[in-house]
């Protein structure tokens, strides 16, 4: 290698060690200095090598396959040794090519999660319009419930507090996870089905978009504000009750 350039015919960052280091790291004595100094002066010279020659002993051998850089391009080297500086850590070792750059390239589509996607989705969503109506100006097909249907379906409610016990696992199921509710008809995941739950995820997030939007024009109370002997057996969702958030997320999946 020429003057300074930093690292060594092995590819390793060399650093001159004073006379005690030297000592100290490879058992030398006082007498023996010169003698080594002077033999590895004569390997330099044998080597064809220039600038001040620099006390070296092998630490560690590893053979790696890798790229290496020469006059420009890249050639494929099957193994090579790597020395180190005895007591250096191993970071201070440069493997040829290992590290190199690789060629540019866009981010891997399967690298993305399924949520993440299903966002870029929902971007895509609301930039639609048909008929000449954005979706925040479609009308729902069922009316909103006035105080006389609100009463009516209380009624119904308190009725089916007895059988909230052969349902409730299923409830708690649904509240998880609409996803994991449909697993069980149809098994499904991530490694063996990646594109159906990407499709999954992303009707599922235009579904919340949409009835969160509604849920908040319209704010109907929930039940249990309206009945205190419901005494709900889950945590209340903190957002209005209608239209049906699990209804539409579930009618959009079965149609995806």
């Amino acid at each position: 290698m020429g003057r300074g350039q930093p690292w060594g015919d092995s590819g390793c960052a060399t650093v001159p060690m004073a006379p005690t280091e030297q000592m100290g790291r490879t058992g030398l004595t006082a007498q023996m200095v010169p003698t080594a100094r002077r033999q590895v002066a004569a390997a330099g010279e044998a080597r064809g090598s220039r600038g001040r020659s620099e006390f070296r002993l092998t630490r560690r051998r590893m053979r790696l396959p890798h790229l290496t850089a020469t006059n420009g391009r890249q050639h494929h080297r099957r193994s090579r040794r790597a020395r180190c500086l005895p007591g250096r850590p191993i970071r201070y070792c440069r493997f040829p090519g290992i590290f190199d750059k690789v060629p540019f390239s866009n981010f891997p589509r399967r690298a993305w999660s399924s949520f993440n996607f299903s966002i870029v989705v929902l971007g895509e969503f609301v930039q639609q319009v048909e008929g000449g109506k954005s979706w925040h100006q479609a009308t729902i097909a069922e009316p909103v419930p006035g105080q006389a249907k609100l009463h009516q379906e209380l009624d119904e409610l308190i009725e089916l507090i007895e059988y909230r016990a052969g349902v409730l696992a299923e409830a708690s199921a649904q509240r998880a996870g609409m996803l994991d509710y449909f697993r069980g008809i149809l098994p499904f995941s991530q490694q063996s089905h990646p594109y159906t739950v990407d499709l999954a995820q992303s009707a599922l997030r235009v579904a919340q978009f949409v009835v969160m939007h509604f849920k908040q024009r319209h704010n109907i109370p929930r039940p249990s504000q309206l009945s205190p002997a419901l005494l709900p057996p889950l945590a209340v969702p903190p957002h209005a009750s209608w239209p049906s958030g699990h209804a539409t997320e579930a009618w959009l999946l079965v149609h995806a």
